[in-house]
């Protein structure tokens, strides 16, 4: 069936299938061998709304009348302007002919659909929606993050009718308090760094010159100005694509059977940012304290992010740190830094701070921080921290309590109220605080604990057990591959499922519904929610061919903007051992210098280094895990990612042709180079060999 549309207000349809079920009905009419002069029939009806009466009729009665309606309709002015009054007889006979005449073929309305077809589309799964009128939204949204904002847009350019829910910012976690004000932060600490390094290369030491002076004020205020302009970006792209964007705050329930939104007006929050926003919005106008306003819609997608974990168990944490949201509404630069967490988020802030002049501490439960990262990174990143002057304290077993400094009198009013408060910081002079370790140790006269320990999906007000849709313990709405919940219609995409790695926890009639499990290492990024919310609009809304449209999650890009920053792609070393054995890998190594540090008055040993590993498996030496950390390893990863996707093997990135010098080389000029398709197992060893000598190169 061809569905045609142009705006809403004029959409033309046609089927051959359905124009011949009409035309029996109308053929009924009394029939005559007796013809008279041949006229030209009517022109088909011209509003597109009756033509749509026609797909919503769904009983033999609304298509009688939809038949009628059809009849009845005005004929263009001056159509029978030509012909002379006949007497009701002869109308009769040509009445019975016209019924007959093969203009009103299916290729009469089809022409009509040609023309519009060269308009706008609807996509074929709209059709059902489209006859279900009571219906409010095609698709409604719950949260205006990145998967939820790329799964509206694609929907609505499929022609659904959407709608988006959010109670704060526009853009999420990553937009507000995440992947961009972060990466300014972590530009602006690089920028520090060379300052520091640049008479390495040639330049004195000016860093006393006026116009070199660190203002955290002014990085601040730039930093958040080029937020708000984001968030005015995602306003506007939501209005352009036909979007429809309610204020409010979100929760499921039920009404007369059919899972409903209900939208409340959201508390204004001074400051506290909550997975996709910091709360300062338009209440939604038609909802009141008591009575909040429903929306019904054919599918609804969750896509409310995460916020940051609260450790209820540590003793004055609630009062006298802030959470990894709370880093970005710092007021000043602190003199000293607790980061509590072995997780990305916390390397990362900890880099920062530490890069920026802040005397940095990391707080590890673990040996090291990125303990599920591949080992390689790992333990290279503990050095280069340690190297870079940030105190890592390893093995603790976590934070036993966190209490004000004697030696002052606190004062609640400087400090915002720690987590609960409106920014969570200690103003500069305000009391210290010394972190007990659980392990026995100490560490005092911190201006500013930070507890990066990960980030809880942001749940609360969705009231899902209510309609059945099934989380798992940590909180996170289980979904199969396609996105789907246990609960028909209801979908999910982002933090509020947890993160890449899935396991089969159910069956359904058709897929596998999976549980997301809480690993450190892998996370749901901002690009994955996006490509999982693109992927799910497609499947719904869009043309033939994206029926089984969805994203994988093999081989996903991931990088760390630590100091310095990581690079990696599929499995570790760890995990490919566990997959395909030892006997089936082969592993190869090379730590280097970067040609940057080259000129550097230090010993080898001493100068930064750069680390990379492949992972290859089977006897054509498929890259199953590429692994890099060092200066640019960020910016070095994506043409890589691209080539796992495509099954490169070892053979593949020998034959490329080295782009020098750059450190990115190394990846298709490790040694044996030119033999990646010959080696094996037995001329490297698997798990403690290295395929080179771990040279120092400049």
């Amino acid at each position: 069936m061809h569905v045609v549309a142009s705006p809403p207000s004029a959409i033309i349809l046609s089927s051959p299938s359905t124009t011949r079920r009409i035309l029996p009905h109308r053929r009924r009419g009394r029939s005559s061998s007796t013809t008279s002069p041949k006229r030209s029939p009517p022109p088909p009806p011209s509003s597109p709304l009756l033509l749509l009466l026609l797909l919503s009729a769904n009983s033999t009665f609304l298509l009688h009348l939809s038949i009628v309606v059809l009849r009845l309709a005005p004929r263009p002015a001056g159509a029978d302007a030509a012909s002379p009054p006949r007497d009701p007889g002869e109308r009769r006979r040509e009445d019975s002919t016209r019924r007959a005449s093969p203009d009103y073929s299916a290729a009469a309305y089809a022409s009509i659909a040609d023309i519009e077809l060269r308009r706008v589309r609807v996509m074929p799964s709209l059709l059902s929606s489209m006859s279900m009128s009571d219906y409010d939204y095609d698709l409604l949204v719950i949260g205006a993050g990145s998967g939820g904002i790329a799964c509206a847009r694609r929907a609505a350019g499929h022609g659904a009718r959407v709608g988006v829910v959010e109670r704060g910012r526009l853009g999420g976690t990553c937009v507000n308090v995440g992947c961009v004000p972060k990466k300014v932060m972590f530009n602006a600490a690089s920028v520090s760094e060379v300052l520091d390094e640049m008479h390495h290369h040639g330049f004195s030491d000016s860093r006393d010159v006026d116009g070199l002076v660190f203002d955290w004020d002014d990085l601040r205020r730039r930093r958040d100005s080029y937020v708000e302009r984001l968030n005015g970006m995602y306003e506007r792209g939501l209005n352009e694509s036909g979007v429809v964007t309610i204020r409010g705050t979100a929760g499921l329930g039920r009404r007369r059977g059919r899972i409903v939104v209900m939208v409340s007006p959201s508390p204004v929050n001074d400051g506290e940012e909550e997975g996709a926003g910091d709360g300062s919005t338009i209440d939604d106008a038609n909802a009141t304290a008591t009575a909040p306003t429903a929306y019904s819609a054919r599918r609804i997608l969750l896509a409310t992010g995460g916020s940051p974990t609260v450790p209820h168990d540590v003793i004055g944490a609630s009062k006298y740190a802030i959470t990894s949201d709370g880093f970005f509404e710092l007021s000043y630069l602190p003199r000293t830094a607790v980061v509590v967490g072995g997780g990305y988020v916390a390397v990362e802030l900890a880099g920062i701070l530490n890069a920026l002049g802040t005397n940095t501490s990391l707080v590890v439960r673990r040996g090291r921080a990125l303990w599920d990262f591949d080992e390689m990174l790992s333990s290279t990143l503990d050095e280069e921290m340690r190297r870079r002057g940030i105190r890592v304290y390893a093995n603790t077993d976590g934070v036993d309590r966190i209490e004000a400094d004697e030696d002052d009198e606190y004062d609640d009013d400087d400090v915002g109220g720690g987590m609960g408060g409106t920014n969570g910081t200690t103003a500069m002079g305000a009391k210290t605080k010394t972190v007990f370790l659980r392990d026995g140790r100490s560490i005092g006269g911190v201006d500013v604990v930070v507890m990066a320990i990960g980030r809880d999906p942001e749940v609360g007000s969705l009231n899902l057990a209510e309609v059945g849709v099934m989380q798992n313990e940590g909180g996170y709405v289980v979904t199969n591959e396609y996105s789907e919940t246990t609960v028909e219609g209801v979908y999910a995409v982002g933090d509020v499922t947890g993160n890449v790695e899935l396991t089969p926890v159910a069956m359904s009639p058709n897929r596998d519904f999976m549980l997301p499990l809480w690993c450190p290492a892998m996370h749901c990024t901002h690009v994955e929610a996006i490509a999982a919310g693109r992927r799910l609009a497609d499947r719904l809304f869009g043309p033939p061919g994206y029926e089984n449209a969805k994203v994988s999650y093999e081989n996903v890009p991931t990088v760390v903007f630590s100091h310095p920053p990581i690079g990696t792609i599929g499995l570790t070393e760890r995990d490919a051992v566990a997959k395909y054995g030892h006997a089936n890998l082969t592993i190869y190594r090379s730590k280097f210098s970067n040609l940057y540090y080259g000129p550097w008055d230090l010993s080898p040993d001493e100068r930064p280094k750069t680390a990379m590993k492949l992972v290859c498996a089977g006897s054509n030496q498929l890259v199953v895990g590429l692994h890099v950390i060092g200066r640019g390893a960020d910016e070095m990863l994506q043409g890589f990612g691209i080539a796992m996707k495509m099954g490169a093997t070892k053979g593949d990135f020998d034959s490329c042709v080295a782009i020098h010098p750059t450190a990115a080389e190394e990846f298709v000029t490790m040694f044996p180079w030119g033999l990646g398709s010959q080696a094996t197992g037995a001329k490297v060893s698997p798990l403690n060999g290295a395929a080179s000598p771990e040279p120092v190169t400049d």
